[in-house]
């Protein structure tokens, strides 16, 4: 539900759903191309960020309600698309995180980019191969 993989998969419903069984954009097999169309404002592009932002907002409220977790890292390719899905996500997860307000939710669980981007998982298994030997 909240990976380049599930984004191009619901921008190919939607877009099936609104326009018959005609093919989405070539450049929407994969979600930098769904990213740059939502950056021109295209509903669907857009509406399946919304959605990815609802879906994962609920998964991390989740978490930290179970786990009392509160830091989050968003890595892997969709993290490239950051900037499109963060405002939704936070709202989303304040809504269902337990024991808070939305405000104070906003405030206590930090959500965050990756700074190596969709590079963090690799980099990190190469470190454990790395510490290993």
């Amino acid at each position: 539900y909240a990976s380049s993989t599930a984004l191009v998969r619901m921008a190919r419903e939607e877009w099936i759903w609104t326009h018959g069984s005609a093919a989405p954009p070539a450049d929407w097999a994969a979600s930098s191309g769904l990213a740059d169309a939502a950056e021109q404002h295209h509903p669907i592009a857009e509406a399946v960020f919304r959605k990815m932002a609802y879906y994962l907002g609920i998964g991390i409220a989740n978490v930290a309600n179970l786990l009392d977790i509160h830091p989050f890292i968003i890595s892997g390719g969709v993290s490239n698309a950051f900037h499109l899905f963060e405002e939704p996500l936070r709202k989303e997860t304040a809504r269902h995180a337990f024991g808070m307000t939305p405000e104070e939710a906003l405030k206590r669980i930090v959500i965050r980019r990756a700074l190596l981007g969709e590079s963090a998982g690799m980099i990190g298994a190469g470190h454990l191969v790395h510490l290993a030997f």
